[in-house]
C-alpha cells in the first residue's frame, strides 16, 4: 500500500485547510443562527425620548401626557427656548418635542381635531411619523366616545381604558420549520454544506492527485512492482477515505452543535442529501484533478465553482428571491436540487414534503455525480495515454 501511504502523506500537508474551513464554518453558523433566533418574530413597540410642553395644563392635556408616558419615556420641557430644544434634538437627547397648545381641552370638547399640537423633531427620522400616528389615534378614540354622547371626562377615561388593552396573538405554524426532527440550526447548517464540500474536496484532493499523476512520478511508479490497476485502486481508496472523513467530520460537528437526535426523522433525509452531494463534490474535484488542476489554480477552481454554484442555486440567496431566468439556468446544476430538497424538508418552499418527491431530487443529484465520475474516468484515460 505504498501508493496509498504516499497519497495520505500529501493529504496530511493540507490538513490546515480542513481545520480553517471547519472552525470558520462552525463559528459563522452558530453566530448566524443566534442572530436569527434572537428575534422571536413578534412585534415590539419602539420606546422614544419625548419632551412635552403642556401649555394647556388641563385635565385633558394631563390625560394625554399619561397616555404618551405609557408608550415612551417622557419629560417635561422646562426650557422652551428654541435654540435649547434644537441642541437637544441635534445631540439626540430627545427624539421628539411635543407642545400641547393652549385651548387643547376646549377644542377637543367641541370635536375639533386640527391644530391641537406643535412638534419639533430631527428631519428624516421616523419618530415624527410614529408619534403623530399615536396622537391621531388617541384624538380619534376620544372623539369617537364623545360622538357617542359621552362628555369629555367620560370620553377621556374610556379612551384610556380602550387604548390600554393589549391584543394577544397566537402564531400557528403551518410547517415543521422548527420541529424537533429538523431544527432551525440544522437547516442552515445543511444549507451551506455544498459550498464547504466543493471548496474542501477541490482544495485537498486536486493537489494530491496532481502530484501522484505527474509524468515523472507516474512513470517511476509504473517501473515498480505495483501494477497500474493497484495504483489506481490505492489512489481511489485514499480519495474515498478522505471524502468520507470530511463528510463525517461535518456531520458529527452538527451533532455536537445541535444534538445527535437530529439524525432521525427529517434529519435522516438531510444526511442522505448531504452524502449524495458530497459525492457530487467529489466528482467535481476528480474532474478538476484529471484536467490538471495544480496548486496555483486550485483556489480559482474552488471559488469559481463553489461560489458560483452557491449564488446561482440558492445556497446563499433563497431560491424564492432569484429571478426566473436564474432559476431556470440553475436547474442544470446539482446544488439547485440539493437546496430544493433541503428547503422542502424545512418547509421553506411551496412544496409539501413527501419521501417520493424528495428521493427524486436525490436521484437527480446522483445522476450529476455519475456523470462527473464518468467524465473524470474519461479524462483520466486520455491523460494516461498522453503520458
Amino acid at each position: 500500500m505504498q501508493v496509498f501511504k504516499t497519497f495520505m502523506k500529501i493529504i496530511n500537508t493540507k490538513k490546515m485547510i480542513l481545520i480553517v474551513y471547519l472552525v470558520v464554518f462552525l463559528a459563522l453558523n452558530v453566530g448566524m443562527v443566534k442572530a436569527i433566533t434572537k428575534d422571536d418574530g413578534m412585534y415590539k413597540s419602539t420606546t422614544l425620548n419625548i419632551c412635552i410642553a403642556d401649555e394647556d395644563n388641563s385635565k385633558a392635556s394631563k390625560a394625554l401626557t399619561d397616555y404618551i408616558g405609557k408608550l415612551h419615556k417622557t419629560s417635561a420641557a422646562e426650557n422652551t427656548d428654541k435654540d435649547f430644544i434644537l441642541d437637544e434634538l441635534y445631540y439626540r437627547q430627545t427624539d421628539y418635542v411635543l407642545t400641547i397648545k393652549k385651548g387643547y381641552a376646549d377644542k377637543l370638547a367641541k370635536g375639533e381635531k386640527n391644530n391641537l399640537f406643535e412638534n419639533m423633531t430631527v428631519p428624516g427620522v421616523y419618530a415624527s411619523s410614529l408619534i403623530d400616528s399615536q396622537l391621531d389615534n388617541y384624538v380619534n378614540v376620544v372623539s369617537a366616545y364623545m360622538n357617542s354622547g359621552e362628555n369629555l371626562d367620560s370620553a377621556l377615561s374610556n379612551a384610556a381604558k380602550a387604548l390600554d388593552q393589549k391584543a394577544y396573538v397566537e402564531i400557528n405554524k403551518f410547517s415543521d420549520y422548527e420541529s424537533d426532527d429538523y431544527k432551525l440550526g440544522v437547516y442552515y447548517y445543511m444549507q451551506y454544506l455544498p459550498f464547504i464540500f466543493i471548496s474542501l474536496l477541490v482544495s485537498m484532493l486536486c493537489p494530491a492527485i496532481y502530484v501522484m499523476m505527474k509524468k515523472d512520478i507516474h512513470r517511476r511508479t509504473n517501473c515498480s512492482a505495483v501494477s497500474s490497476s493497484k495504483q489506481t485502486f490505492q489512489i481511489m481508496l485514499g480519495v474515498g477515505i478522505v471524502s468520507l472523513g470530511i463528510w463525517l467530520i461535518f456531520i458529527l460537528a452538527c451533532g455536537f452543535l445541535y444534538g445527535f437526535d437530529y439524525m432521525s426523522g427529517k434529519g435522516l433525509y438531510a444526511l442522505i442529501n448531504s452524502f449524495v452531494f458530497m459525492l457530487v463534490s467529489l466528482g467535481i474535484a476528480l474532474v478538476a484533478a484529471m484536467l490538471g488542476a495544480r496548486d496555483q489554480i486550485v483556489a480559482l477552481v474552488s471559488n469559481v465553482v463553489g461560489l458560483g454554484m452557491s449564488f446561482l442555486c440558492g445556497v446563499f440567496v433563497p431560491q424564492s428571491l432569484l429571478g426566473n431566468g436564474i432559476v431556470s439556468a440553475s436547474k442544470f446544476l446539482p446544488a439547485y436540487w440539493y437546496v430544493k430538497a433541503n428547503d422542502m424538508l424545512a418547509g421553506k418552499s411551496d412544496e409539501i414534503f413527501t419521501s417520493g418527491k424528495f428521493m427524486s431530487y436525490i436521484g437527480v443529484e446522483f445522476l450529476f455525480a455519475a456523470a462527473l465520475f464518468s467524465a473524470a474516468l474519461l479524462f483520466g484515460k486520455q491523460r494516461s495515454k498522453a503520458q
